[in-house]
Order: structure tokens, then sequence, then C-alpha cells
């Protein structure tokens, strides 16, 4: 039994495209550069995977974290736009403080991030 290489992630780009879920050819054939040249000598085409998401962003491009004023149960998290992953863990905690009455971690103001801002 052998063991199968690691799996490297080329992720980028953040475009304003409606709900297009097509793969946009310049955009692919730049990441499949990219990983060539960091791989040359493993990258494989036929186990390449090509994939389009939606990133919800909110209209002033600062997260939507909080609770919701029109459900008590309700608490968002969302609006991160292309930062989703790098911001996870402070979004989470952040949520977490909240759902716990917690005070913010240091820095942080729940106002800035607050759902009533936009009337959710």
């Amino acid at each position: 039994m052998g063991i199968d290489k690691p799996m490297t992630r080329f992720t980028a780009y953040a475009d304003l495209d409606g709900n297009n879920l097509n793969p946009i050819p310049v955009r692919k054939n730049a990441l499949i550069n990219m990983a060539k040249r960091f791989f040359p000598n493993d990258y494989d085409d036929s186990k390449a995977d090509h994939w389009v998401g939606l990133r919800p962003v909110s209209p002033d491009d600062c997260p939507i974290i909080g609770r919701s004023s029109k459900y008590q149960n309700l608490f968002y998290n969302t609006g991160h736009g292309s930062r989703g992953i790098a911001t996870s863990l402070g979004s989470g905690k952040l949520l977490s403080n909240l759902i716990s009455n917690q005070e913010p971690p240091e820095g942080l103001n729940y106002r800035n991030f607050d759902p009533i801002r936009f009337n959710l």
C-alpha cells in the first residue's frame, strides 16, 4: 500500500461576477501556471479540481457577526467575502464570546460587526 502525496490547494481571486459559477479561463490558467511553477515535477492536471464558489460579502465589506434583531435564537457570522478563511478563527471567537455574554477580545468592538446596521 503506497502513501499518496499530500494535496496542495492553490486559490486566489475574488471577482464580483454575480452568480457565475464557471471558472474564468484567465484565472484558472494563472493558478495552473503557478502550480506548475512551484511543483514542476509533480503537477498533474488529471488530478486537478477547478472549483468556483460564491463568497457572501456585506455591503460595507465588514463581516456581519452577532444576534439577529428579529429572532433571538439566530446569530449571524457571514459577509467575510474573500477573507473568510483568514478571519474564521477570530470571527468564531467573537461569536462565541457574544453567545456566552463575554467581553469581546481585546481591541474589538462588537458594534462594528452588529447585524442591526443592516436591519437584520
